[in-house]
């Protein structure tokens, strides 16, 4: 079991606010839950998919793999 957190915020090098868009526990962590988890939430802020720079996670390797199937859609 794990908690995935999804946390939207400015990064321009100064102090600002991050805000907690959603939570949920996945049963497996793996690229194509995590897939499933952001994808359709970034869908709630229309353009933001094309402005995401950074997912920052404790696991890069499925983390990749989510960001390259996101980029294919």
């Amino acid at each position: 079991l794990a908690i995935a957190n999804l946390l939207i915020g400015k990064l321009d090098g100064m102090p600002s606010k991050s805000y907690l868009v959603a939570y949920k526990e996945l049963e497996s962590t793996n690229y194509e839950t995590i897939y499933q988890f952001i994808n359709p939430l970034l869908t709630i802020f229309p353009g933001i998919k094309q402005k995401v720079l950074l997912f920052i996670s404790d696991a890069g390797i499925y983390m990749i793999k989510a960001k390259i199937k996101n980029n294919k859609k």
